[in-house]
């Protein structure tokens, strides 16, 4: 199977991982993070000329284990990585590429500061914390609605998410959300 068509593959699994009933994030996970994760993520590729199909893979899978099960959210990256290794192994996907996407996706953690070792794993990483600032309020919409938290006990959760995530995000790549970082910094100050 070609490259091409193992990204199509994946992305429809993704897809339909969102849409599933059983997804507790609920089908706007793929629009409100994974997409925008693609996204910046294929920007950051570019800007750094990193591997854009090893970053594509790993953006679209760094979160799948959440979506599958939401009992693994706390360690979804450990999940995600053997998730993945599973299907792209089943793709016929070169072993060298399924260990840097996995590589990737372990990495991208920014509670767990687990050392990127690539180009690559800097790159989803900081495109999954640039998601998380660009789309704030799906972050409120994660601490209230699938963690059920109270507005008082949301706003200071999604602030520290949200601090995590600047401080995981290269250097470089914070200017394309500097300016989202800010007003949320001075929204956040007036509700809590």
């Amino acid at each position: 199977m070609s490259n091409v068509n193992v990204i199509e593959v994946i992305r429809q699994r993704v897809i339909d991982a969102a849409n599933d009933p059983n997804n507790a994030f609920s089908p706007e996970a793929w629009d409100n993070h994974i997409r925008i994760v693609v996204q910046f993520s294929k920007i950051l590729a570019n800007k750094f000329e990193a591997d854009l199909e090893i970053i594509e893979l790993a953006a679209l899978l760094h979160d799948i284990a959440s979506l599958l099960n939401f009992e693994w959210v706390t360690d979804h990256h450990i999940y995600g990585e053997k998730i993945a290794r599973h299907w792209l192994a089943e793709l016929n996907y070169p072993q060298e590429k399924i260990d840097q996407v996995c590589h990737c996706i372990l990495s991208h953690r920014g509670s767990l500061k687990i050392p990127r070792e690539t180009i690559e794993a800097d790159c989803v990483a900081s495109a999954d914390a640039l998601s998380h600032i660009a789309n704030f309020p799906s972050i409120l919409r994660l601490a209230l609605v699938s963690h059920k938290m109270t507005l008082k006990e949301a706003v200071p959760w999604s602030l520290n998410k949200i601090e995590r995530s600047w401080n995981k995000i290269t250097p470089e790549a914070k200017i394309l959300v500097e300016d989202q970082y800010k007003a949320i910094q001075i929204m956040c100050a007036y509700i809590i």
